[in-house]
Protein backbone atom coordinates (compact mmCIF):
# COMPACT_ATOMS: atom_id res chain seq x y z
CA UNK A 1 0.00 0.00 0.00
CA UNK A 2 2.84 2.57 1.03
CA UNK A 3 4.29 1.85 -2.42
CA UNK A 4 1.00 2.75 -4.00
CA UNK A 5 1.10 6.10 -2.22
CA UNK A 6 4.88 7.13 -3.06
CA UNK A 7 4.11 5.89 -7.18
CA UNK A 8 1.24 8.60 -6.69
CA UNK A 9 3.06 10.92 -5.09
CA UNK A 10 5.86 10.98 -7.53
CA UNK A 11 3.31 11.77 -10.06
CA UNK A 12 1.63 14.38 -8.89
CA UNK A 13 4.99 16.11 -8.48
CA UNK A 14 6.08 15.37 -12.14
CA UNK A 15 3.02 16.56 -13.44
CA UNK A 16 3.38 19.39 -11.43
CA UNK A 17 6.65 19.96 -13.02
CA UNK A 18 5.76 19.50 -16.52
CA UNK A 19 2.96 22.34 -15.81
CA UNK A 20 5.59 25.23 -14.42
CA UNK A 21 7.95 24.21 -17.64
CA UNK A 22 4.87 24.55 -19.89
CA UNK A 23 3.81 27.51 -18.69
CA UNK A 24 7.56 28.73 -19.24
CA UNK A 25 7.51 27.40 -22.82
CA UNK A 26 4.44 29.05 -23.94
CA UNK A 27 5.65 32.29 -22.40
CA UNK A 28 8.64 32.61 -23.84
CA UNK A 29 7.33 31.22 -27.21
CA UNK A 30 4.50 34.34 -27.08
CA UNK A 31 7.04 36.80 -26.27
CA UNK A 32 9.41 35.55 -28.84
CA UNK A 33 6.24 35.69 -31.43
CA UNK A 34 5.43 39.37 -29.96
CA UNK A 35 9.65 40.85 -29.52
CA UNK A 36 11.22 38.99 -32.38
CA UNK A 37 11.47 38.76 -35.42
CA UNK A 38 12.77 34.84 -35.65
CA UNK A 39 9.60 33.30 -36.50
CA UNK A 40 8.96 35.43 -40.10
CA UNK A 41 9.71 32.47 -41.84
CA UNK A 42 7.05 30.78 -40.51
CA UNK A 43 4.33 33.11 -40.15
CA UNK A 44 4.55 35.99 -42.57
CA UNK A 45 1.98 38.10 -41.92
CA UNK A 46 2.94 40.71 -38.74
CA UNK A 47 -0.52 40.84 -37.43
CA UNK A 48 -0.96 37.39 -37.23
CA UNK A 49 2.70 37.07 -35.14
CA UNK A 50 1.28 39.82 -32.63
CA UNK A 51 -1.98 37.78 -32.53
CA UNK A 52 -0.46 34.46 -31.65
CA UNK A 53 1.76 35.89 -29.45
CA UNK A 54 -0.68 37.78 -27.27
CA UNK A 55 -2.77 34.61 -27.09
CA UNK A 56 0.21 32.63 -26.49
CA UNK A 57 1.22 34.96 -23.10
CA UNK A 58 -2.31 34.76 -22.37
CA UNK A 59 -2.55 31.47 -22.26
CA UNK A 60 0.78 30.75 -19.54
CA UNK A 61 -0.65 33.45 -17.16
CA UNK A 62 -4.06 31.25 -17.46
CA UNK A 63 -2.33 27.94 -17.10
CA UNK A 64 -0.28 29.73 -13.89
CA UNK A 65 -3.32 30.67 -12.66
CA UNK A 66 -4.55 27.32 -13.06
CA UNK A 67 -1.86 25.65 -11.27
CA UNK A 68 -1.77 28.30 -8.48
CA UNK A 69 -5.01 27.35 -7.53
CA UNK A 70 -4.87 24.09 -7.66
CA UNK A 71 -1.64 23.68 -5.96
CA UNK A 72 -3.58 26.33 -2.81
CA UNK A 73 -6.69 23.67 -2.87
CA UNK A 74 -4.29 20.37 -2.08
CA UNK A 75 -2.50 22.62 0.59
CA UNK A 76 -6.13 23.25 1.97
CA UNK A 77 -7.07 19.11 2.24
Amino acid sequence: MKNTGNRRKFWFMFVGYFGYVMVLFYLVLGLGFLLTSVFEEFISTGIARIVLGILLVLYSFFRAFRIFKQVKTQKDE
